[in-house]
């Protein structure tokens, strides 16, 4: 499910994207879920009461509170960089102003159900089949993690702790099931509880790997010498590129 948030002060051009996202859902089979606001103001208040959004469509010129100041609110304020925004305006002159809160998209008005569909499909293509994000359910409530924060997933009986940079996270769950969800090239299975982060590994030894925050892992011998390889692998890649991720 991708819940998007539609953020316009016309409540015709909220009714519009609305039903220009419905249509490419009955298309395409993509579940989203669409929230409606007509201030800047509401849409905050909710996002802190309610849940975050994975796609918002966001109109510039809104009454006091204007779009360029709430993408700044998420980015600088609240820290959250895995939000995607769509900024909707009928003018083209905000690009340094808009450079800032890094926008995934640009539409012009009146906006148009070709550009919509072809925003949801970039959206699409770059952040849900490719895995960017993993999406989990904690009280009923569905929420999502930019993966390359995750450090490692642990295996506790009937509980799957999820370690970020920030926090760790309990859920229900499996980690067989769990590690599904995340990129094949990226997570590595070291031990029946256990599932790392390749990008977090500050060392290894054939036994044995270390986190960058220090923390140790032993590797089951049954993974050893995939762990291993793939180990050497991903070092010999990020010398070639020059350290970036």
């Amino acid at each position: 499910m991708i819940k998007i948030a539609i953020v316009d002060d016309d409540i015709r051009v909220c009714f519009d994207i609305e039903k220009y996202v419905l249509n490419y859902s009955d298309f395409s089979l993509e579940k989203f879920e669409v929230e409606i606001f007509q201030s800047g103001e509401k849409f905050l208040e909710y996002w802190d009461n309610q849940c975050q959004f994975d796609l918002v469509f966001l109109d510039i010129e809104l009454y006091e509170l204007n779009g360029i100041k709430v993408g700044n609110i998420l980015r600088k304020i609240k820290e959250d960089y895995k939000v995607q925004i769509v900024y909707i305006s009928a003018l083209k002159t905000y690009a340094m102003e808009l450079f800032q809160n890094r926008p995934f998209d640009f539409i012009v008005k009146p906006v148009k159900e070709e550009k919509v569909w072809s925003t949801l499909k970039d959206y699409i293509t770059g952040f849900v089949t490719t895995k960017s994000y993993y999406k989990y359910t904690l009280n009923r409530k569905e929420y999502s993690i930019w993966v390359k924060d995750i450090i490692y997933l642990q295996s506790n009986r009937k509980k799957l702790l999820i370690k970020t940079k920030k926090e760790t996270i309990e859920i229900y769950g499996k980690l067989s099931d769990e590690i599904k969800k995340l990129p094949e090239n990226l997570f590595l299975r070291i031990h029946r509880c256990y599932a790392i982060n390749i990008d977090y590994v500050s060392g290894f030894s054939p036994g044995e790997i270390t986190l960058i925050n220090d923390e140790k892992f032993s590797i089951s011998k049954t993974f050893q010498d995939k762990i291993n390889q793939k180990l050497i692998e991903s070092v010999h890649d990020k010398v070639l590129s020059g350290g970036e991720k």
